[in-house]
């Protein structure tokens, strides 16, 4: 009977948090023409949300994607929409490629070519009032 009640205490306070968490949360649409040349993602617009503790997320062709680092353990990866530098960075890719011995694959693996995504995650805090 008592693991009967604590397991109601444990999802009342679950379904709270989830609720809480969702009724603090603004929303709004966003387009590769709001940000320019710092667009940071390969689809045009989406949805860029804050919610709960600062968890700034871009939904995009219904894919909740983590911006930023509270987000992450949540939300899907935001990698696979994330844009390469690359043809901005060109020079200093080949510098870095040849002072680390590595492949533009191996480089764009680990993810040192990427748009800034600073901008997105301001906007997105913004949102929550931060």
């Amino acid at each position: 009977m008592k693991q009967i009640m604590r397991f109601k205490v444990v999802a009342t306070c679950f379904l709270l948090f989830a609720f809480v968490s969702e009724a603090h949360a603004a929303s709004e649409k966003i387009h590769e023409s709001d940000f320019g040349e710092e667009w940071p993602f390969t689809v045009p617009d989406g949805v860029l949300r804050c919610s709960g503790a600062n968890d700034v997320t871009f939904v995009s062709q219904g894919t909740e994607y983590a911006v930023n680092g509270s987000a992450q353990p949540m939300y899907e990866n935001i990698d696979p929409i994330w844009k390469l530098d690359m043809p901005l960075n060109e020079e200093m890719a080949e510098a870095m490629v040849e002072a680390f011995d590595m492949t533009i694959e191996e480089a764009r693996e680990e993810n040192q070519f990427k748009i800034n995504i600073g901008p997105i995650i301001d906007a997105g805090l913004a949102l929550c009032g931060s």
